[in-house]
């Protein structure tokens, strides 16, 4: 066995032998190679007619072939071709793109727009090894490319001769033939336009860092690319101006100087460029300098030209120019839009219009200052609470014109922030983006354009950049040696701030211009923190005066004369709120304006927060609780849930209709805090159906003569009305006496039967004995409830308590100062 296993190897070995020897000295293989083939497929341009011999005998025929008519002769093309390899597979593509040289008698292929080549003038391609090569990479081995052939020849297009070649190779690295189409361009001739970021600046004073804008027109080549530049070409001319006027530059004399032609090609954008008098970044292209122009002894001064013209595509140059001619001046500096823009009464009337106000877009979220509804149409931050979402409220304008809000460790502030003239106010248009830069001119006293841009935001809390998020770049202030975070314009103008201290915080914002020229008067946001003041910390008594004077039924002195005798026994601290005193009218105004809501409140959280109660009258019986121009304590809903949640305690006496507004639907404080269902019950819109509610007091329409206690107020027996509160001229008393129908009275009917739902019923209704009132009798006039997130109650009672008799309402409000903690005699 091993015997033959040997032999078996032997002759395998004296094969291979044998094998080696004859092939020696010989190449390919016994099926050699078949190089692939390619072809174009693409209908347009000439193929070499086989008795045109040479390529310079074809550009002198090539115009007899061709149709200027049709596809083939424009400059931009788009060529296919196909390809094949009968025994293996087309792997990748080269093609170049030749232009005749009528000199040279020679192909130039470095003149196409779009590419590079290599020396033998084929297109190179990114290889995936990061190198290039003339070989098209799999992932760009598509059979077609575009091509722009030059047609710099305007007068006769038959003079632009190109010429078109590809090639490929197959697996084996093997390369085909050489396919060839010939053509004749043709192109528009291009015009140009020049403009800046900010329109046009023609005979206008401007900044000294401009970014002018170019743009190619009447070059839409059929069938082609649409208007488009190759680059751009720019110059500088200086000249003396005619006039001494540098507010309207009315013409120009003598050249003074002028610049080179710059080119664009190379540049990140080709058809802007950014001129400045200084150059941070040390000018890595190039550019000009935008020199401030001179102004001479005479009055006379140099102005500035910039003069543009295109290149195209098909290296067609704008045989003219476009230009603008203007004064550079080098003191302009850019302003800050102010937070409250309609408070900036220096300002002209489209920089200062209500729409552009910031801070209503500024907010603010704590544990005490929040909202439990979205407010406006736009993404306020939030959070999660168990179940209920949480929006960011917006400051509040405090009594003492303070911008406030109450502090909790997890506050958050999100600023916001803008330049002067970023926005604008139009008549029709309303707020428009604008992104115009003005400077205040205090020779013409008025705002002028200067059209440099903005190009940073510089912003400080508190004097540094400590307690900023890192939104930006820390730089530090040559001139003051300030610290300020830089955000460039293009970034998101906003921050979150967090980690606030209780107390007072300045934010400032300055715009920056491409001059680097800074505001030298920031914009600046000061507010203040408020700690929480919680039940234990609570002092005092703050009484709400809501109700309008009206002869007869709510004598503005008599009604404020009655609670001052009801509350004289209390022994601490007492304050007053008229919410019809002109100061707290100027805080509603202020409200409704920085928070952009008509339903703003006329004080802060702050103001009210350290109060163990709250008592708040609204008796002017014919001022409804649904009419917010007559009580007002629906618009400030939102501070009395602050101060429920913080431990305090409320008493709200008013009229008729209470219970909370249908729209919105979301303030409901009385439904929340007060444990009343949200709509108005059966009863009190039965005084609406009988039209009982007064215009003139009658018998009929009266039916509440007293409110009998209930649960915890049983000790009341009785809380009586009071008869006998404006006496008429005819020595008679109001209610008890109506002058009108000369009959007894001694009832009221603008009241509100209340409609509860969680809260406790303390008093019912004791009405007459007409037949018509008794489904009055025993209803609830008088609540009290109190949330699970609120430590102490809120009273709600549903008749105005100055109608009631004197010593029985101190009776009740002894009882209520008791529960809730106000120390009394």
């Amino acid at each position: 066995m091993l015997k033959n296993r040997s032999l078996l190897i032997l002759v395998i070995l004296l094969l291979v032998a044998v094998l080696t020897v004859l092939s020696c000295g010989r190449k390919g293989s016994l099926n050699p190679n078949v190089a692939p083939y390619i072809e174009i497929s693409d209908y347009s341009g000439i193929a070499r007619p086989d008795t045109v011999l040479t390529d310079s005998a074809m550009s002198h025929v090539i115009g007899n072939l061709i149709n200027p008519a049709i596809y083939d002769s424009l400059f931009f093309q788009e060529i296919y071709w196909k390809a094949w390899d009968v025994d293996g597979v087309v792997k990748s593509f080269a093609y170049r793109i030749g232009t005749w040289d009528s000199l040279s008698e020679d192909w130039q292929y470095d003149q196409t727009y779009g590419v590079n080549v290599s020396e033998d003038g084929w297109v190179l391609h990114l290889q995936p090894n990061g190198e290039y090569g003339i070989w098209t990479p799999l992932k760009e081995r598509f059979p077609k490319t575009q091509v722009y052939f030059t047609a710099k020849d305007t007068a006769d297009y038959k003079r632009n001769f190109g010429k078109f070649e590809v090639k490929c190779k197959d697996n084996y690295g093997e390369e085909s033939d050489v396919a060839t189409r010939y053509f004749c361009s043709w192109s528009d001739i291009p015009s140009t336009s020049v403009m800046t970021s900010q329109g046009s600046i023609d005979s206008l004073r401007v900044g000294s860092a401009i970014l002018f804008n170019f743009k190619v027109l009447n070059d839409e080549d059929p069938f082609g690319y649409g208007s488009e530049a190759a680059y751009y070409k720019y110059r500088l001319m200086y000249y003396h101006s005619t006039g001494t006027d540098t507010v309207d530059i009315n013409g120009v004399g003598e050249v003074l100087d002028s610049t080179q032609w710059y080119s664009t090609e190379g540049y990140p954008l080709k058809d802007e460029v950014l001129l400045k008098a200084q150059y941070l970044d040390g000018n890595p292209y190039g550019k000009p300098i935008l020199r401030v122009n001179e102004k001479y002894a005479d009055g006379t001064y140099e102005v500035t030209e910039i003069q543009v013209k295109t290149v195209d595509k098909a290296g067609i140059e704008d045989p003219d120019y476009a230009s603008m001619t203007f004064f550079v001046r080098g003191y302009f500096h850019p302003d800050t839009a102010p937070f409250m823009a309609q408070w900036a009464t220096y300002l002209p009337d489209f920089l200062k219009n209500s729409s552009l106000n910031i801070l209503p877009h500024i907010f603010v979220i704590s544990d005490y200052t929040w909202l439990n509804y979205l407010c406006e149409n736009e993404d306020i931050p939030k959070r999660v609470i168990g179940n209920e979402n949480h929006y960011a409220n917006q400051f509040y304008m405090a009594k003492d014109t303070t911008l406030t809000a109450i502090w909790s460790n997890n506050i958050e502030v999100y600023m916001k922030w803008e330049y002067l003239g970023q926005y604008e106010y139009d008549v029709t248009r309303g707020r428009i983006a604008a992104n115009h830069t003005y400077f205040y001119d205090t020779n013409l006293d008025d705002y002028i354009q200067y059209f440099c841009d903005v190009e940073y935001m510089d912003i400080q809390l508190d004097g540094g950049t400590d307690g900023l998020p890192p939104v930006g770049t820390i730089i530090t202030d040559n001139d003051t040696g300030e610290e300020w975070m830089r955000l460039p314009i293009y970034d998101e103008q906003t921050c979150k701030l967090f980690g606030l201290s209780i107390g007072e915080h300045t934010f400032r914002v300055r715009s920056v211009d491409f001059q680097g020229a800074v505001d030298p008067t920031p914009a600046e946001l000061t507010f203040y923190l408020h700690a929480p003041i919680l039940e234990d910390e609570k002092e005092g008594l703050l009484i709400v005066d809501d109700t309008q004077n009206q002869i007869i039924f709510a004598v503005e002195d008599s009604v404020n004369q009655f609670y001052q005798n009801l509350t004289a026994h209390c022994t601490e601290t007492i304050e007053w709120f008229d919410l019809r005193d002109a100061t707290l009218t100027s805080i509603y105004n202020m409200n409704k304006q920085l928070r952009n809501d008509d339903m703003a409140p006329n004080f802060a959280p702050s103001d009210i927060q350290q109060y163990k109660m709250i008592l708040w009258y609204a008796n002017d019986p014919k001022g409804f609780y649904s009419d917010v121009t007559k009580v007002h304590l629906v618009q400030h809903y939102d501070l009395m849930r602050y101060y429920m949640i913080s431990g305090g305690s409320t008493l709200f006496t008013g009229t008729a209709k209470i219970s909370d507004p249908l729209t919105p639907s979301t303030r409901d404080f009385l439904q929340l805090y007060g444990g009343l269902a949200d709509t108005l019950s059966a009863l009190t819109q039965e005084l609406d159906t009988n039209s009982w509610l007064w215009g003139t007091p009658n018998t009929t329409n009266s039916m509440f003569v007293a409110a009998n206690g209930q649960n915890g107020f049983t000790s009341i027996d009785t809380l009586h009305l009071n008869w006998n509160l404006y006496r008429f001229p005819t020595g008679s008393y109001f209610p008890g006496y109506w002058i009108m129908p000369t009959n007894p009275l001694g009832k009221i009917s603008n009241v509100t039967f209340l409609n509860v739902d969680n809260a406790e019923p303390i008093f019912s209704c004791v009405t007459d004995t007409l037949a018509i009132h008794q489904q009055f009798a025993g209803a609830t006039m008088g609540t009290k409830y109190t949330h699970q997130t609120a430590e102490k109650p809120v009273y709600i009672l549903g008749f105005p308590l100055y109608y009631m008799m004197p010593d029985d309402s101190k009776d009740f409000i002894d009882i209520i100062f008791d529960e809730v903690g106000v120390a009394h005699n």
